[in-house]
């Protein structure tokens, strides 16, 4: 059990960050988070070994996020709250909600691509990931996922352009 416990002080909040990212809300970022960390526990003696733990908990984090789309099926939407920087002291009000507003836009665009992109991105670009690492978490080559990142950051720099110019569909 203790085991157990020093894999969720490690891994929760990087876990729940990756969730968050998906899900664009907290209570069910913390929801899903829960419920991966408790898929751990009845899937600890079923580990092999064969990757890094980490990457291990990221596959099990993801299949838990992919049961609860199919199961919810419902739009995603974002709450600014998880992104404000408590870091923005220093800076302008002004620049504070053009900070606030780019995140939002990031999340929003994060939350129309599909989720094998807005996967592979948070894990890469935010999470720093390996691109073996997340091979192993989603079950794809080393060489695919170099592909659905390069396709995944041009579909998301397409669909942020659109945002910009005011050709985005908010559906």
């Amino acid at each position: 059990m203790k085991q157990i416990e020093n894999l969720y002080e490690q891994y929760s909040e990087k876990i729940f960050k990756y969730l968050y990212y998906l899900t664009g809300h907290v209570d069910e970022a913390n929801d899903l988070t829960q419920e991966t960390f408790y898929q751990v526990i009845l899937s600890i003696v079923r580990f092999k070994g064969d990757s890094q733990i980490s990457t291990w908990i990221y596959s099990i984090a993801r299949n838990t996020y992919l049961k609860h789309l199919r199961k919810e099926k419902k739009a995603l939407a974002f709450e600014e709250s998880y992104f404000t920087d408590q870091k923005c002291t220093r800076l302008t009000p002004e620049e504070i909600l053009e900070k606030k507003e780019t995140l939002a836009s990031i999340a929003m665009v994060l939350n129309k691509l599909p989720e094998n992109y807005a996967t592979v991105l948070i894990l890469r670009d935010k999470e720093g990931l390996s691109y073996k690492e997340i091979g192993s978490i989603i079950k794809i080559s080393e060489a695919s996922v170099k592909v659905t990142i390069f396709r995944a950051r041009k579909k998301f720099k397409e669909m942020f352009s659109a945002m910009e110019r005011g050709d985005f569909i908010y559906e």
